[in-house]
């Protein structure tokens, strides 16, 4: 999966925000301000591979630059991101859209932490490399990941939503075992409008993955349950960087349809891989940094392997009043 090396990040407003969070920082008391404004720009490559008889389908959206925000008040967060600069090439990847829309909230469950989320992931226009070089795009095919995700934090000091969403201050390092589980649905394929005699095989690759060449629509309903480790390193006071890993199964719910109004499928399970790294300055009422995301999520279908894997980075500012 290549990432591309121009961003371009905008600094104007995060500056400002840096000035007059600094002054802000000096105010001390004890309770932490219950609102949060946090703009930021990220930046989200997502890929979704198709293999079958030896050849792998890799479709992608032009990935863009985002701007939004995440806005929380005790612990309740909605964050929105939407893309306004491509980073590729229009004339290979084409005018993707690309939307991601997140929701949260800390729960107390017997003394520990249990963070459940929404999420909600929309790409329209993908793309796909072709044999010869260059790339094929599909005009009308989207790729949508919607679901719930619950992580439970299994040592009894540590919060999940204070440290890592809200960004508040640390008093010390600090880390925790976790158990991580989310359900939803993911569809690859043409999502709007008829899909008879429309397939998103490309001609060129369509003798190498046999009868999967006149898909039109996979759909993926998941369970994932994992295990993993979250540690946070206060390097200094107001500087800390933190980690996360987790690693589980996916059992999966697999429903092809054809170009020829066929169908087909079934039950299948597949790993599950997340990691989160991050470095974030905190102080009272300001908070600034920056982090890295991935997911892999993967399931036998048939013959074919279904893979969708994410990676996002983020550079944010924001406070808390």
């Amino acid at each position: 999966m290549r990432i591309p090396s121009r961003l371009g990040l905008p600094s104007a407003c995060l500056a400002a925000c840096l000035a007059f969070g600094a002054a802000q920082a000096a105010h001390s008391q004890d309770a932490e301000p219950p609102f949060l404004v946090r703009p930021a720009f990220a930046a989200d490559w997502f890929e979704a591979s198709l293999e079958a008889g030896g050849e792998e389908l890799e479709y992608s959206p032009n990935p863009t630059m985002a701007v939004g925000a995440k806005l929380g008040y005790k612990g309740v967060s909605l964050s929105l991101f939407a893309g306004v600069s491509r980073l590729e090439d229009e004339e290979e990847y084409g005018k993707s859209t690309n939307v991601n829309l997140g929701l949260g909230y800390p729960f107390g469950l017997s003394g520990r932490e249990l963070v459940a989320s929404a999420f909600f992931h929309y790409h329209e226009d993908l793309s796909v490399p072709v044999p010869g070089g260059g790339r094929r795009l599909i005009e009308g095919m989207g790729a949508l990941d919607a679901g719930v995700e619950g992580v439970l934090i299994l040592n009894r000091g540590f919060s999940l939503s204070e440290l890592v969403d809200a960004a508040e201050r640390r008093s010390g390092s600090s880390s925790s075992w976790l158990l991580r589980s989310s359900l939803g649905v993911m569809y690859l394929g043409f999502l709007q409008g008829g899909r008879e005699g429309r397939a998103f095989v490309p001609p060129e690759l369509a003798a190498a993955v046999g009868d999967l060449a006149d898909l039109s629509l996979v759909r993926d309903l998941y369970l994932s349950v994992s295990g993993g480790w979250i540690v946070d390193w206060n390097i200094i006071r107001p500087l800390s960087l933190t980690f996360l890993g987790s690693m589980g199964l996916t059992a999966s719910r697999i429903d092809l349809s054809y170009a020829d109004g066929s169908s087909g499928g079934g039950w299948t399970t597949g790993p599950s891989v997340s990691t989160l790294i991050g470095l974030t300055y905190a102080a009272r009422r300001f908070h600034a940094g920056l982090s890295a995301a991935s997911s892999l999520e993967s399931a036998q279908a048939g013959e074919a392997l279904v893979a969708g894997t994410r990676v996002s980075t983020m550079l944010f500012a924001g406070m808390r009043f």
